[in-house]
């Protein structure tokens, strides 16, 4: 199991870990960078990866600054399944309906195009499958499992596990 931080290395958004696990290639979170200017432009950089090559998608939880970027993954060729807990599929909408709301109006604005539009979501929202907590399932050569993580409605730590090694992401915490 290799593991390449995507963002949040030195900051703290912009939430997106690639998992490769003997050639196939995974993500957790895929968030947007939020700050001054200088930290937004790089929503619009590169991804690290192809997200073509990406199998899947474990979503922490709903936040902008780990599900913003969702909608651009799958503009570029995601066709993978986006897995996460019930709750987080309906607050991630909400949430990415709203930040696309936002991004139009700025880009109208600016007279730039927009990173991603409402319709892009309404898209992206058809890759979601929501799963129970503590319930172990299968997506490629990994064992998965969402723990309530208590930071918000629906946020779980994913725990990973190709047959070898495990590994937990933690997203954001919450109370105990």
């Amino acid at each position: 199991m290799k593991i390449k931080f995507c963002g949040a290395a030195e900051g703290v958004t912009g939430s997106c870990t690639l998992v490769d696990v003997d050639g196939s290639k995974y993500l957790v979170d895929c968030g947007r960078f939020q700050g001054p200017k200088e930290i937004e432009e790089k929503n619009r950089r590169d991804f690290l990866f192809d997200p073509r090559e990406v199998e899947a998608v474990f979503l922490t939880h709903a936040h902008l600054d780990h599900s913003g970027l969702l909608p651009r993954l799958v503009n570029e060729g995601f066709q993978g399944r986006v897995y996460c807990t019930v709750p987080t599929v309906d607050m991630t909408e909400i949430v990415l309906m709203d930040a696309a709301k936002i991004a139009e109006e700025d880009a109208r604005y600016e007279q730039v195009k927009p990173l991603y539009d409402r319709d892009d979501v309404v898209r992206l929202m058809s890759f979601f499958e929501g799963r129970p907590y503590r319930t172990e399932f299968a997506v490629g050569n990994l064992q998965v499992k969402l723990w309530d993580a208590g930071h918000i409605l629906g946020s779980a730590i994913v725990e990973l596990y190709d047959g070898y090694k495990r590994i937990i992401f933690s997203g954001d915490l919450g109370n105990y």
